[in-house]
């Protein structure tokens, strides 16, 4: 649900009650454990719990040396190097999240745990484009991103995981404007819109299916945008219609929100009022 502050209270009160006091000694619970809080501090951004995550963050990679036979050890090790890539990215050390993600790629796996690899690998590749002034390079991030991501996409839809469609969904459709914001050739761009506006369509109808609101705003936006751009294109484009509901949803919205602050920020990349 996006409690992360709750989550983490709970997280750190079982570790004190239950693993520090020494009622429980089972390794794969207390890895199951350290890799939760560490990775709902990263996922939360708690820039005053960074260190303490990173404390987490070892020791669960101190447990993992020392017991390579663990239950489930395989999966708990694609964890961590998932986790890993997390805070290389909040430290926008996006190549070294990359490198991690791939790591992580490597070891055996669910559809569900590869799809969301992919996803994350994807937004790393998005952030580093970003960051990349070289147009050509950053090209190559943006189109990388698509191609991962949109597999994600496509693997969560082959085994009906609906719930997380969405979150891949509007990771997606960012990359797709963001590429098109660097395209130059006409039918190139306009095909990249379209391909924004049906992925945003889609995660939109599965969100009013599930009667879930998460990461609406980030889709409308996404969705805003790209419609946006093809009204200066000249092409048919709903974008009054899509504002309006747009504008719904910031008036709801929490204004110190990881979304709204997320949100009002593309608007601002890519120029655009609202």
């Amino acid at each position: 649900l996006g409690e992360y502050q709750e989550a983490l209270q709970i997280l750190l009160k079982t570790d004190k009650e239950w693993v520090k006091s020494g009622v429980v000694e089972d390794r794969s619970l207390i890895l199951e454990l350290y890799l939760n809080i560490s990775w709902v501090i990263v996922s939360g951004r708690f820039e005053d719990r960074k260190k303490e995550g990173y404390e987490y963050l070892d020791r669960t990679e101190n447990i993992l040396r020392k017991l390579p036979n663990t239950e489930n050890y395989l999966l708990f090790l694609t964890r961590f190097y998932n986790t890993k890539a997390n805070y290389h990215e909040w430290e926008q050390n996006y190549e070294k999240a990359i490198e991690n993600y791939k790591k992580a790629l490597k070891l055996p796996g669910t559809i569900l745990r590869k799809s969301s690899l992919l996803s994350n690998w994807g937004i790393a590749e998005r952030l580093l484009g970003k960051n990349t002034k070289d147009i050509n390079t950053r090209r190559k991030h943006f189109l990388t991103s698509r191609s991962n991501i949109t597999q994600a996409v496509n693997m969560k839809k082959s085994i009906g995981e609906k719930n997380q469609i969405p979150g891949s969904s509007h990771n997606l459709s960012e990359t797709l404007v963001e590429l098109a914001g660097i395209t130059d050739d006409k039918n190139e761009k306009l095909g990249i819109l379209k391909e924004a506006d049906q992925v945003t369509t889609h995660a939109l109808d599965i969100l009013k299916e599930l009667k879930s609101s998460k990461r609406r705003g980030r889709l409308l936006t996404e969705k805003y945008i790209a419609h946006h751009m093809l009204r200066e294109m000249g092409e048919e484009s709903s974008a009054d219609k899509i504002q309006k509901s747009l504008a719904e949803w910031f008036e709801a919205e929490d204004k110190e929100s990881y979304d709204y602050r997320e949100t009002t920020a593309l608007l601002e990349r890519f120029g655009i009022e609202f």
